[in-house]
């Protein structure tokens, strides 16, 4: 593809519509906020899981100290913020794998992939109309 100089401006042309210039401008000054708020910590992780879902504990001596960069929510089970009326929603903690040296009961420790939180996840569910008993549509 070739470039020609627009000759009355001696500016090249924009490869951008103008409404395209213009709704970019407007998003990008657009304020955001989560809808869960998050607390972002280093963290030591001890009681967890492993991928089998066996229950393990990190390796935690004082040589050798493992953190992990956790996010958790800051009001977990609260509700997220900005969602319609028309949804229930939730804060929800999720969680990630981590590649940490850990132990499962009374076997050798071991490098592996154990649980560790991760983010935190608005959760939503339609509302639905109150329920009724199958013995209220009978009645009916």
């Amino acid at each position: 593809m070739t470039m020609m100089k627009n000759n009355q401006s001696n500016q090249w042309p924009s490869l951008l519509s103008p409404m395209r210039k213009r709704n970019l401008a407007e998003t990008e000054q657009l304020p955001s906020e989560e809808s869960c708020q998050t607390e972002e910590k280093w963290e030591q992780i001890i009681d967890t899981h492993d991928l089998l879902d066996n229950k393990v504990k990190v390796i935690q001596e004082e040589d050798m100290q493992q953190f992990v960069f956790s996010y958790r929510c800051a009001n977990s089970k609260g509700k997220c913020l900005g969602i319609s009326p028309l949804y229930e929603s939730e804060c929800t903690e999720r969680f990630g794998w981590m590649y940490m040296y850990y132990q499962q009961d009374d076997q050798p420790p071991k490098w592996g992939f154990v649980n560790a939180p991760h983010h935190c996840a608005c959760k939503l569910r339609p509302k639905l109309f109150q329920k009724i008993d199958q013995q209220s549509i009978n009645e009916i």
